[in-house]
């Protein structure tokens, strides 16, 4: 019986060992499927492919659609050491990391909820798992939230700003509403800004080449709204336009924890992509479905942005509820001064001219509304105009103050906005035309220009009577030859033209071109490399056209005529109706080396069409050969 007993307790002792160690086996491996399937839900989700999970570490495919790197330049963005180009690994050691840390209290600045508070989020959120509320958790992101939610988020463009090549195409950044979001004025908001680092002080011509190849490094930077609306309004004289757009809490949220990811972040900048218009696009694209980058297009600028958002849906609601543009101190004055009756321009102009002019107020036969229209344009001419630094003019504005002060308050003036950016035509032209020429006989031209506007395009928000472009390719094709009429790569033209006599309302017009072209009309093989630029004067005749001059310098590659330095005058008119548009231009350049003789040119040529995806154009000029051509160009 002692052995039977025995050999019992000897049995029963090994099943409950059996029948523990399988609920010890049971137990870990629960735990450790629960664990790896946080952390590798790759067999069940793919999270590591997932679009989002992409997103927040900018990551790109190559060519060939194999491998990925991330547009994120410095390493100690990424947890592992091979995050850069293994989405998978950052996010199996994200994970791994987050549920390590997910008891730790308080939670430092340096754990990964608080340095990737985006990731943290979408990932409880996808895996049903708590990891902590970096909103409450994290001093760090919670001081630069700060103390009032974001209920909002704008889009921003600033439009064009010719004197900065950096500029030219207008800049795209963000801005973040609080607890009254209706305000455009609230300019301690928090804007989000895109740009090249280290790059405001070098010249023009160092900062095109640095950015067209990858000279400049660049990253977001946050700083109160009222910063950007000085320099952009005020310095530089620029219109904004605010897009509000229509996002959800949770997107507000996650783009925002997103965004203080992306502040210790750096890219390489490329002036023709990946550039501010690139990355707050894709930021945006984080939290909106449609893809507001064009990849068939090598370039983006940041109109192109605002035609998608503005055109976009999400869950078939707009992207964008509402856009109001905050006009410059210049639009502001020029506006104003328009609406003037003839009376109130004479007595405004006298009034800016001197101080003894505030003595008209009062003597001339004026209502009480007149007086204000006329100080109140006075007052936006004195902040656009005047230099507060010096007394005279100092002393000047105090008296208009002091004039206004004394009359009664009035209604904020209701003026009518001109077009906002996404209402004008796209960047990018492909143009097609038929030509006759006294020299080369008939022919088709065929034209890609990559960005942006001529004198005679139909645009928005750009500067009146000016032209910017990119890259213009012409190649002909005739019965006999196939040849490169053009590539010019850089034209702007800017003529600045004053609607007053003011002694401070006067602006140099001025251009400049540089490309390759054919040297006239009458030849297809004497190509030159050409640098050419004019300064001179613009005015108005009336409302809708311009007059303009240039004293016109030309650099060439020596050509056929043993000639490479020109020199001369150019100018035209520009005018402009409902449906319609056109222009006339010559110049005359005399050869300052090589033979003594003048090379004159003109071109006239007249738009059709109102719309924004296409017009017809007719044209007739002349260089050594007369050319008459018809053209259809669309726009996208």
């Amino acid at each position: 019986m002692s052995a039977d007993f025995t050999l019992l307790t000897t049995m029963m002792f090994r099943t409950c060992i059996t029948i523990l160690a399988v609920l010890v086996s049971f137990v870990t491996c629960s735990v450790n499927a629960e664990i790896i399937e946080e952390q590798s839900p790759v067999a069940r989700q793919s999270l590591h492919n997932n679009p989002t999970w992409l997103h927040l570490g900018q990551y790109k495919t190559d060519l060939f659609q194999k491998s990925f790197q991330s547009n994120i330049s410095n390493p100690d963005f990424f947890i592992t050491s091979m995050g850069r180009t293994d989405p998978e690994a950052e996010f199996t050691e994200t994970v791994r990391l987050l549920i390590a840390q997910a008891a730790t209290s308080p939670k430092s600045d340096a754990s990964i909820l608080c340095r990737f508070p985006a990731r943290a989020l979408w990932l409880a959120r996808e895996l049903g798992r708590d990891f902590g509320n970096p909103y409450q958790e994290c001093e760090g992101f919670k001081t630069w939230v700060g103390d009032s939610p974001i209920e909002e988020v704008s889009a921003i463009y600033a439009s064009g700003y010719l004197s900065n090549p950096g500029s030219v195409y207008g800049h795209l950044m963000l801005r973040f509403h609080g607890s009254n979001p209706t305000d455009p004025q609230d300019l301690l908001e928090t804007a989000i800004n895109y740009g090249a680092q280290s790059s405001e002080e070098d010249p023009a011509l160092l900062y095109v080449v640095r950015g067209l190849f990858g000279g400049y490094q660049s990253t977001y930077s946050s700083l109160e709204f009222f910063h950007h609306n000085n320099r952009f309004r005020d310095d530089q004289l620029r219109d904004i336009w605010e897009y509000r757009l229509n996002l959800s809490d949770w997107e507000v949220s996650f783009l925002q924890a997103h965004i203080w990811e992306l502040m210790n972040a750096h890219n390489t900048y490329y002036f023709l992509r990946q550039n501010c218009a690139y990355y707050v696009a894709d930021l945006l694209n984080l939290v909106l479905e449609p893809d507001l980058i064009d990849d068939m297009k090598p370039w983006v600028v940041p109109v192109d942005i605002f035609q998608r958002l503005a055109s976009g849906q999400e869950n078939q609601d707009p992207l964008v509820k509402s856009f109001v543009r905050l006009s410059s101190r210049e639009a502001r004055f020029r506006e104003g001064y328009a609406r003037l009756s003839p009376l109130e321009k004479s007595i405004a102009d006298e009034v800016l001219k001197s101080r003894d002019g505030l003595a008209l107020l009062n003597d001339a036969s004026l209502s009480d509304g007149q007086r204000i229209n006329i100080l109140n344009v006075s007052l936006d001419y004195a902040a656009y105009a005047l230099d507060d630094t010096e007394p005279d003019s100092k002393a000047h504005k105090n008296s208009m103050l002091l004039a206004r002060i004394s009359l009664p308050a009035s209604g904020e003036t209701k003026t009518e906005n001109p077009p906002a950016p996404h209402e004008g035509q796209p960047a990018t032209t492909l143009q097609l035309r038929a030509f006759d020429n006294t020299k080369l006989g008939a022919g088709v031209e065929l034209r890609i220009r990559p960005a942006y506007y001529d004198f005679l395009s139909n645009t928005a928000a750009t500067p009146p009577f000016s032209e910017l472009s990119m890259v213009d390719t012409k190649v002909v094709i005739t019965d006999d030859d196939v040849f490169l009429r053009q590539m010019e790569v850089l034209k702007i033209s800017a003529l600045n033209v004053s609607a007053t006599t003011l002694p401070e309302d006067k602006k140099h017009a001025w251009q400049i071109r540089l490309g390759a072209e054919q040297r006239d009309l009458s030849c297809s093989n004497c190509l030159v490399a050409y640098a050419e630029g004019g300064i001179g004067k613009a005015a108005m005749m009336g409302d809708q056209t311009a007059i303009y001059g240039f004293a016109t310098g030309r650099v060439t590659t020596l050509d056929t005529n043993g000639s490479s330095f020109k020199a001369g005058l150019s100018g035209g008119i520009i005018t402009a109706g409902d449906n319609w548009a056109a222009s006339l231009s010559g110049k005359s350049l005399q050869q300052i080396d090589g033979p003594q003789h003048l090379e004159n040119s003109f071109t006239a040529e007249l738009r059709l069409g109102q719309g924004t995806d296409w017009d017809v154009r007719l044209k007739s000029e002349y260089n050594k050969a007369h050319e008459n051509s018809v053209a259809l160009s669309y726009y996208w």
